[in-house]
């Protein structure tokens, strides 16, 4: 800001005016843009604007338009931007340097921290072309707070009320527009600009004013800098690079530059004329105004907020009166130029919006429009759903043929009121273009339509028919050629003719009031169709689906139904090809909110902001952003968006045209699709009104173009001649349908008929199911149905009930499960239990709301209905489910039944040409025969099978594929599908088996060559046929074999949902439902598995004639390995992910630091798909040049280390201790410490560093003479302190919790106490607190937060998301978890740590009898303050949490037993000292136990957090070589003679207190392994040695250090915890502060009064 201020101020000083320049970065090329900046520097220019680059600059001209084209296409980004800058300014750069462009690349990067990057970077300020001050007032502080510098711009119709404060904020310089319309170089300039520099003078004071647009000449530049401070020239820039040679633009740049500036002459010279003719035409500056703001009425100093309610103040009352926001949606991101323009817009509509006779004089307009609409069932199409009513609201049967004459009519009749005379318009499918151009020829306007060529092309009718209109249509080629680049070129020609012309913008988008205005006269389409409604049913729709694009038919639909909460509002997006591909327009389901045309909303972006290409079959619906009301309520949840795929949108345009004889447009298909989904899942009572937005005359040309391609997904083949869209089987569905119900069909197994459903093709699964969750288990294939004997035997049921538990204990999540064992292709056929799962928490939810009172309409999720009983709700979606499985399946079926039908007659076909060829072999002449016996002999089937092809053909695949993501789908990517959609066989798996050496000439001369050629050619045909019959038999088994597996997971689904459902509900469902329906069912029926089973025998028969010559033993076995390498090779990479996700979960959270050539950790940056992949070198600049350099060679990390080294060299050879082995000491000391404290490298691998550096740097001494121990007996030393009974401690520690977790054990007992809590609110609190106290006592305070937040989620689904209670209960498990950590022994790594540094150790016992009661105390006192700061019992009801059921098993009792006595051992290990030793050897007892009996197993084993062990290890020898050295001693002796005179109490105080400080931000453990040592040595070199007492106090106090969200697992744990509704956490940082804090200082007041003197009355 300062540097911009000082050039204005030295241009003055020397009378001339200064140069800006504008380049956009990255052109033409990102490496000349800090050339041509210092180019620009050495020609004169005083100032750059370096313009960053974006695809949709609204109000750039076409030459700036073509600069950001290219810059995008060389893959400029801002942060290739900044880094522009910091070359330059290395190379010399000294002007000031100006960042400007547009807000959404600023917005996506982040504004604070944009400022602080190109603070750092050398920029100086910012020019937002569509940020203006009102929406900046956040922006601008930040600019303040870095010194930069925010520019507000001003154009000529800026009035006198925003020019007086524009120019109050403006800190450095004003940039003044000079005329109106885009950027560009036109060799003219504006007459009027004299006294439009005289208005902004008027207000500016002293602050300067640049002037830009137009200016491009030496004279140019005299004339305006007599009157103006500076003068801005871009657009002419761009053009001297655009005709410079490749690589000479620098150069052309500097000599334009200095030609304009006159640097190297300072010449002053100019051509008369043009400055004295701006003068005379100055205009009369003597007018009236509205209100006048003097410096009277502003107090001194006003800051930028009182600054914008000047500008909004009385004058501008009535523009208040319409919110200009949807929540945090809407607004007015815009050029300068509209600002005022959209004023009067926003105060004309509202005066009109409330004239009466403007709203007669509209439904005057009625009868012309056929308004009101049409209202009627479609009572096929309902039949053919088989759920609820549908009706249609026939807004095609409008005037033009769709609802955009309601809109159109409207704004026309605005237009007039504010005396506009031109229109202008975009359209994407037409529509909107033909009803602007009816309006504007019914009342006689000129009209302008805007039009992407790509929709001139799809949508030629309409073109044409807005011709006929009188209107002109003009094509724009540019971008993507579609919607989106009509508005831009909309807006830009708008800016040009504000006085005279209006845009009627035909959808919800745009800045404010567009928005608004556009649903004030859309919304007659909801209050039609709530008013018919009521007439036809007396009552409203119960759901109303709309398609949406930029959402005008959407949100006039839905706002009238906006308060109607139990109405149900469905928008129906356009999914293109599908949501995983780039191509599609589904901005809500698959955006980001941004800033795009004005207005803040939900946008198809890319990383950067830049805008990208949308898709979609519809020309209406392609288009990057959404209506910010729509965003909102997506928000708010008060409307569900989801997304129908281009095929998805053909099957409901198809099936309208086909069951009730309209013909929809392609954008409306979308929402008949989508309400068709929606109505199966609902009653037959309930009603859907679809939104008929258009007729689909103008999309038959699209629909025959598309078809081609779409057609065969839909099943619908056409041509010119010949539509076979299945209709018969239409026909067929319908009759079935009539005589069965929906629900009698589905429970009744599956529908006899073979005909697919209509609206279901293959490849599609249910549309609504949105954000399934999956979940980790492992899937155990066992059947339900089979229960116990009514006389069932105690040894049977014992037996029983261990095999269910130790499956319960094994098994992985079945979501997740399914997803990994399903067939790729049949994916969405399977049941959809996520889908189901989250049903019954949505049904949990309502029930426990209904008996609180409290239910809340809007809750309810969109496809579940009216509220009835939940059985019915849960029993209709299964049959959902159980009905598409079957459908599925007999079509499966059909398919490769008949499949193995061709195989079987192919194969005996085969065996009799086998047979013909034999009998010629025989019969050849001698040394003709080429073979006996099979075939196949000679093709290598008889001998063994070499390993798995399935690596090479992955990287044959790859080859052909081409570069590929690393993220991508690998399945998919695996799974190749040929051209006609189908799955390919496995060809390439095998090929080995398939061709073997053929050598089968016989040594013996040949005696008829013709003879020769003929046997060759009947051998090589049979051969060619051999191997083609073993490639489709063994793709025929695969294909039986996954239908038995569909039929078994399926199974397995209903039987586990259905058990859950229970559970959840308190139900008894299953029974009934799985013996009554699922069992009955045709996939599940006895005889279709037998069948299936028999079929697989046939195969197996086959395959053992064709190649193992009738041994069908061998050709089970070799089929079984095809099919086990078919399973690899489709399902290993989820296999790998899912491991990779177990890992994450169990490992412990240590060393999450990103290490320097590992990859990276942390979940926020690691790379995503299509994210960019970051290359390995990084280029470092150097006054010498530019280097290469690894990325790791240039990361903190590597910094730090070398930081880190060099104390630790520094300390080896500065003397500061005496002895040379304390000085070694010290230096190992501080070097592990700070590797710690740094994580620069895991804490474990510090950890091994510990011993291999106490021996190098010989730091042990010999404990009775103290002598330096050699190499190896130092090695002796230290790993002998490493492997202490301290460490089998914590592996019996981790034994018992391992096996009271993984049997159910600890949750049983924690939901037992929890159900005996009520529902108090805080009485539960309190509950959860000591549970999770007792839990940590147990199986660690890494583990019980984790037990105590699954075991809470009832709770936490039945509580609001932002519920006070739920934060309470989730920080006091935190803090509660924490503070049991110091509870028991075993409870966390610093206690053990703390037993090594205690000597006599304590038992159990007395460790109990201190720890205790300061546990207790403190947990007690932190649950009042949460009860005082949260206040959690205000409106909160609490759903009870009830106990598991499950009996204890044999195998439960018998890990409670030991568990228990291991515990007692402990307790009184110092009384059995002569018979254990120590507590160590006790603990080898659960570890034989559990291990031994197979109750844990070596997975278990391998699952201990190892690298606590190893940390806990090192600390050990870490502790025992200090302490050799003697340097802990040295070092306590003089912290001694320090506290000397201070009481016991007194230390104990202050090394709990650095303890608590240490491990807040470091770590509980690290805190343990280098404060106790030192303070059990101070303990010990006392006056009165007391150093158990300040190690148990110091100890202790580790766990209470709780009050960062990285202070101990528990705390980690906590702020992870997100809530699944919205995704949001529960708790953030300032939760932790605020409670974290003052509990860590409770518990410290506590642990030195209640526990000190505890630890007194044990005699410590």
């Amino acid at each position: 800001m300062d540097a911009i201020k000082k050039t204005f101020a030295q241009c003055k000083k020397e009378g001339r005016s200064a140069l800006v320049t504008y380049v956009t970065a990255g052109y033409p090329t990102a490496q000349e843009t800090p050339d041509i900046m210092l180019g620009m520097e050495a020609g004169g220019a005083d100032l750059i604007e370096l313009g960053m680059p974006f695809t949709d600059p609204i109000a750039d001209g076409p030459t700036i338009q073509k600069s950001n084209t290219q810059a995008l296409k060389n893959g400029v980004t801002t942060d290739d931007c900044l880094q522009m800058i910091r070359d330059a300014r290395k190379r010399g750069l000294k002007a000031p340097v100006l960042l400007m462009g547009y807000y959404n690349p600023l917005l996506s990067y982040g504004e604070e921290r944009m400022l602080q990057d190109a603070k750092e970077a050398g920029a100086n300020g910012f020019i937002i072309v569509d940020l203006p001050p009102e929406e900046a007032v956040r922006f601008r502080n930040f600019c303040t707070s870095y010194g930069l510098s925010y520019v507000p711009l001003i154009a000529p119709a800026t009035s006198d009320h925003r020019m007086r404060v524009l120019c109050k904020i403006a800190d450095s310089f004003i940039y003044v527009v000079s005329r109106m319309g885009v950027t560009g170089a036109t060799g003219t300039l504006n007459a009027a600009l004299p006294q439009l520099l005289e208005r902004v003078h008027k207000y500016s004071g002293n602050k300067p004013a640049a002037v830009g647009f137009g200016v491009s000449t030496r004279d140019h530049f005299l004339s305006v800098g007599k009157i103006a401070e500076g003068v801005v020239i871009g657009s002419q820039i761009v053009n001297v690079l655009a005709a410079a040679a490749s690589g000479e633009g620098a150069k052309a740049v500097e000599k334009y530059c200095d030609n304009i500036s006159g640097k190297s002459s300072w010449s002053t010279t100019r051509e008369v004329g043009i400055l004295e003719t701006l003068a005379e035409a100055k205009e009369p500056s003597g007018v009236s105004v509205d209100r006048v703001i003097t410096d009277a009425d502003v107090p001194d100093g006003p800051g930028l907020v009182d600054q914008i309610e000047a500008l909004n103040g009385d004058g501008f009352k009535d523009s208040h009166d319409l919110p200009p926001r949807f929540g945090q949606f809407g607004g007015q991101y815009v050029p300068e130029s509209l600002m005022d323009c959209l004023a009067e817009l926003e105060k004309g509509f509202h005066k009109a919006k409330y004239d009466k006779s403007f709203q007669e004089e509209y439904e005057s307009y009625y009868d012309w429009m056929g308004r009101p609409g049409h209202l009627h069932e479609a009572e096929r199409l309902t039949e053919h759903a088989g759920g609820a009513h549908i009706w249609l609201k026939r807004e095609d049967l409008n005037h033009t043929g769709s609802h955009k004459i309601n809109n159109a009519l409207g704004q026309i009749l605005l237009a007039r009121r504010l005396g506009k005379t031109e229109i202008i318009a975009e359209t994407g499918a037409g529509q909107h273009g033909v009803a602007t151009a009816t309006v504007c020829a019914k009342f006689g306007m000129k009209c302008t339509i805007y039009m992407g060529a790509e929709d001139v092309r799809r949508q030629a009718l309409n073109v044409f028919r807005i011709k006929l209109l009188g209107a002109d249509v003009v094509a724009v080629e540019a971008g993507s050629q579609t919607l989106r680049d009509a508005v831009n070129e909309a807006l830009r020609a708008w800016v040009v003719n504000l006085s005279t012309t209006h845009y009627i913008i035909g959808s919800a988008i745009g800045p404010h009031p567009f928005p608004t205005i556009v649903r004030y006269f859309q919304s007659v389409i909801g209050r039609e169709t709530k008013e018919q409604m009521l007439a036809k049913k007396g009552k409203l729709p119960d759901a109303v689906v709309a398609c949406v694009g930029g959402g005008s038919n959407a949100v006039g639909m839905f706002s009238p139904f906006e308060e109607d909460t139990l109405v149900k509002l469905l928008g129906v997006e356009a999914g293109g090809d599908g949501l995983d591909t780039s191509r599609h327009s589904a901005t809500l389901t698959g955006g980001t909110p941004g800033v795009l045309h004005g207005v803040r909303t939900y946008i198809l972006q890319d990383k950067h902001g830049q805008i990208q290409d949308t898709h979609s079959v519809s020309a209406g619906l392609d288009y990057p952003g959404v209506g910010p009301e729509l965003a909102s309520w997506k928000e708010s949840e008060r409307a569900k968006f989801i997304a129908a795929t281009d095929a998805e949108a053909f099957i409901g345009f198809r099936l309208l045209s086909q069951l009730e004889g309209i013909i929809p447009a392609l954008e409306s298909a979308h929402a008949v699709f989508g309400a068709i989904e929606l109505a199966k899942t609902m009653d037959k009572e309930q009603d859907i009104v679809i939104c008929l937005s258009g007729r689909g005359d103008k999309d038959v040309q699209s629909v025959a173009e598309e078809l081609p391609k779409l057609g065969p997904k839909i099943g619908c083949t056409c041509d010119v001649v010949h539509c076979n869209c299945g209709g018969a089987a239409a026909q067929s569905h319908r009759e079935h349908t009539r005589s069965v119900s929906p629900v009698s069909l589905s429970r009744s197994g599956c529908p006899s008929s073979n005909t697919a459903k209509l609206d279901r093709p293959l490849g599609h699964g249910p549309l609504l199911s949105i954000d399934e969750s999956f979940e980790l288990q492992e899937l155990h294939q066992h059947t339900d149905g089979v229960r116990p004997r009514a006389k069932e035997t105690r040894r049977e049921r014992k037996r029983r009930e261990k095999l269910e538990q130790l499956r319960a204990a094994d098994e992985m999540k079945f979501s997740h499960s399914l997803q990994f064992n399903s067939v790729p292709d049949w994916s969405s056929h399977y049941i959809a239990y996520s889908n189901l799962k989250k049903l019954i928490y949505t049904l949990e939810q309502r029930i426990n709301q209904q008996a609180t009172a409290q239910a809340d309409a809007e809750s309810s999720p969109l496809i579940n209905g009216a509220y009835e009983d939940p059985d019915k709700v849960f029993t209709n979606a299964l049959d959902q489910e159980l009905e598409k499985v079957c459908s599925f399946y007999q079509l499966k079926e059909l398919e490769i039944y008949g499949e193995l039908d061709h195989l079987m007659k192919d194969e005996e076909s085969y065996e009799q040409e086998q047979e013909v060829f034999e009998q010629e072999q025989e019969n050849a002449p001698p040394g003709k025969k080429t073979r006996s016996g099979s075939i196949f002999k000679h093709i290598g089937f008889g001998r063994p099978r070499r390993a798995s092809q399935a690596s090479r053909s992955s990287f044959l695949e790859e080859e052909e594929d081409g570069d590929s993501d690393d993220d991508a789908n690998e399945t998919s990517r695996l799974r190749r599908k040929s051209t006609d959609g189908r799955r390919r066989p496995l060809d390439g798996h095998h090929d080995d088996d398939m061709f073997a050496s053929t050598d089968f000439a016989s040594s013996r001369r040949r005696t008829s060559l013709a003879f020769d050629d003929y046997n060759d050619m009947a051998f090589s045909a049979l051969y060619d046929e051999g191997v083609s019959l073993k490639k489709r038999t063994v793709s025929v088994y695969v294909s039986l074999c996954e239908l038995r597996s569909f039929i078994q997971l399926n199974k397995t689904g209903f039987s586990k949902v259905l058990k859950k459902y229970d559970k959840i509900l308190d139900r008894k469902l299953k029974g009934a439902y799985i013996s009554q329906y699922v069992d009955t069912a045709y996939p599940f029926q006895q005889s279709t598995i037998g069948n299936l089973a028999n079929n697989i025998s046939r195969v197996e028969v086959a395959y053992s004639r064709i190649c193992t010559k009738g041994d069908v033993a061998e050709a089970k076995r070799e089929l079984r390995l095809h099919l086990r390498e078919h399973v690899v090779w489709e399902r290993n990479t989820v296999w790998r992910e899912m491991i990779g996700i177990e890992r994450k979960a169990q490992a412990a959270n240590i060393g999450i630091r990103h290490t320097m050539l590992g990859p990276e950790t942390d979940p926020t940056k690691i790379r995503l798909q299509g994210d960019e992949i970051e290359p390995e070198l990084k280029e470092v600049v150097t006054p010498l040049g530019r280097y290469q350099c690894p990325r790791w060679l240039v990361s903190g990390t590597f910094y730090t280390l070398v930081v880190i080294l060099a104390i630790f060299f520094v300390l080896l050879l500065v003397p500061i201790m005496k002895k040379p082995e304390q000085q070694n000491c010290l230096a190992l000391v501080v070097f592990v410490s700070l590797l710690w404290a740094t994580e620069a490298i895991p804490l474990f691998v510090t950890s091994l560093l510990v011993p291999f550096l106490a021996v190098i740097l010989r730091v042990v001494r010999n404990d009775d003479t103290n002598r330096r121990l050699d190499a190896k007996d130092a090695t002796r030393y230290v790993f002998a302190a490493m492997w202490t009974p301290v460490i089998m401690l914590l592996l019996g520690g981790f034994t018992i919790a391992a096996a009271l977790s993984k049997y159910n054990i600890a949750k049983i007992m924690a939901t037992f106490v929890l159900s005996k809590a009520g529902t108090k609110p805080r009485t539960v609190l309190v509950t959860n607190m000591f549970v999770a106290m007792f839990a940590s006592m147990w199986i660690s305070n890494v583990a019980a937060p984790v037990l105590c937040f699954s075991i809470i989620q009832p709770i936490l689904r039945n509580l609001p998301s932002d519920s006070d209670m739920t934060k309470a209960l989730l920080l006091g498990i935190a803090l509660s978890s924490n503070i049991g950590g110091a509870a028991s022994p075993i409870a966390s790594p610093q206690n053990l740590i703390a037993l090594q540094n205690m000597q006599p150790e304590p038992s159990w016992g007395v460790w109990f009898f201190v720890a205790l009661p300061v546990c207790i105390i403190s947990i007690l006192l932190i649950w009042l303050l949460l009860l005082v700061t949260f206040k959690p019992g205000r409106n909160t009801t609490i759903v009870p949490i009830r106990p598991l059921r499950d009996r204890f098993t044999g195998i439960q009792w018998f890990i409670s037993v030991v568990t228990v006595v291991t515990i007692a051992l402990w307790c009184v290990s110092h009384q059995l000292e002569p018979v254990f030793g120590d507590m160590g050897v006790v603990a080898i007892i659960p570890l034989v136990l559990f291990f031994g009996t197979g109750i844990l197993t070596k997975e278990d084993f391998n699952n201990f957090l190892w690298t606590i062990i190893i940390l806990a290890a090192g600390g050990l020898s870490l502790g025992k070589a200090v302490s050799s050295s003697g340097l802990l001693h040295t070092i306590a002796e003089s912290i001694t003679r320090n506290v000397e005179g201070m009481s016991l109490y007194g230390v104990l105080v202050v090394f709990a207190a650095l303890i608590g400080v240490v491990a807040t931000f470091i770590s509980h453990t690290v805190a343990a392994l280098i404060v106790l040592p030192l303070v059990q040595q101070v303990g010990r070199n006392m006056e009165q040695p007391h150093p158990n007492l300040l190690v148990m106090g110091s100890v202790l106090m580790a766990s209470a250090a709780m009050g960062l969200p990285t202070s101990g697992f528990p705390n980690m744990t906590a702020i992870m915890m997100e809530d699944g509704r919205t995704g949001q956490r529960y708790l953030s940082v300032k939760h932790f502060l605020t409670r974290g804090v003052p509990a860590s200082f409770m518990s410290f007041v506590v642990i030195v009064s209640v526990g000190y003197g505890l630890m007194l009355a044990v005699g410590f």
